[in-house]
C-alpha cells in the first residue's frame, strides 16, 4: 500500500508500514485516518487540569507515547494545531479536501474509510453545526466512520452519540 501526503490529516503510520491493521481479523477492509492535534489549554480541557491523567504539564498524555516523543511529530502536530486555531476557513477546506480524497481513496481500495477527527484534542469539531452539516453528515450518508476518544461532560458526550459519532468515552471519578 502506497503511503499518501495529506494537507492536514495524518494517514496512520503503522498501518502503512507494518500493515498490521489489516491482518487483524475483521480490519482488513478499513482505512483510518486521523487529525492530530497538540494538547493544550486551548485544545483540551484535561491537558494541564489537576486529578486528571493527562497531567504533569501534558507530558502523561498519550501525544507523548511511542513517536509522539520525536521533535519531527510534535512539530507537526503543533503545525495543525496552529492552522486550525487561527486560520480555521483553511484548516477547514484542508480538511474537507482530504477527506474528498482519502474518501476517493478508499472506494478504490474497497476500504471503509474511519475518520477520527480529535486525536489528543477534544475540540469536538463534529460538534459545530457547519462542520457537521458539510463534512461529517454528507460523509455518514456515503459509509464514512466518524469516531472520537472523549473526556467531556455528560451534554457534549449526548451530542456526539445524537450526531451518529462512534465515541469511547473516558471518565476521572474522585
Amino acid at each position: 500500500m502506497q503511503s499518501v501526503k495529506f494537507s492536514i490529516f495524518t494517514d496512520s503510520a503503522r498501518q502503512l508500514k507494518t500493515g498490521k491493521s489489516r491482518k487483524i481479523k475483521g480490519l482488513d477492509h478499513y482505512w483510518v485516518i486521523s487529525l492530530e492535534l497538540t494538547p493544550s489549554a486551548r485544545t483540551c480541557a484535561y491537558a494541564f487540569a489537576k486529578g486528571f491523567e493527562c497531567t504533569n504539564n501534558g507530558q502523561g498524555c498519550i501525544n507523548y507515547a511511542g513517536n509522539g516523543r520525536m521533535p519531527t511529530v510534535q512539530k507537526a502536530r503543533d503545525r495543525r494545531t496552529d492552522l486550525i486555531l487561527n486560520n480555521w476557513g483553511l484548516a477547514f477546506a484542508m480538511i474537507k479536501s482530504d477527506i474528498a480524497v482519502a474518501y476517493s481513496i478508499a472506494l478504490a481500495r474497497g476500504d471503509t474509510l474511519a475518520i477520527r477527527l480529535d486525536t489528543f484534542s477534544s475540540l469536538h469539531l463534529w460538534n459545530r453545526d457547519e462542520f457537521y452539516d458539510e463534512v461529517v453528515k454528507p460523509y455518514q450518508d456515503k459509509g464514512v466512520i466518524f469516531y472520537d476518544y472523549i473526556k467531556a461532560p455528560l451534554a457534549r458526550i449526548k451530542a456526539g452519540l445524537e450526531r451518529g459519532i462512534d465515541l469511547t468515552v473516558s471518565f476521572t471519578e474522585y
